[in-house]
């Protein structure tokens, strides 16, 4: 998770050792609402979601943000190993706990 200044939070899953195309993204973001996943600058699949601190949140919102993105990412790593072309070499680059 990444605090910025303004109080905004970010949740990052990125996933080495993986080979997919730009096109497995798109097909990611298409199909699903909440996050949204890219290719890094290692070609390595990426998966974030914001929460906006400018309204404020609480301790259940944030709760509920990082519960819901938990869900997702181990969806994604399920999409992600459906449409690797490869062998993963490595585990995910982070893995998170419920808080």
């Amino acid at each position: 998770m990444f605090v910025y200044d303004d109080g905004d939070l970010q949740l990052y899953f990125g996933l080495t050792g993986y080979t997919l195309t730009i096109a497995d993204m798109n097909d990611w973001n298409r199909e699903h609402r909440l996050t949204r996943a890219y290719l890094d600058g290692d070609n390595d699949p990426v998966l974030e979601a914001d929460l906006l601190a400018n309204a404020g949140y609480s301790d259940a919102q944030l709760i509920e943000f990082v519960a819901v993105f938990d869900q997702l990412a181990r969806q994604f790593r399920g999409f992600i190993d459906d449409r690797d072309s490869a062998t993963p070499t490595a585990e995910p680059a982070a893995e998170f706990e419920r808080i």
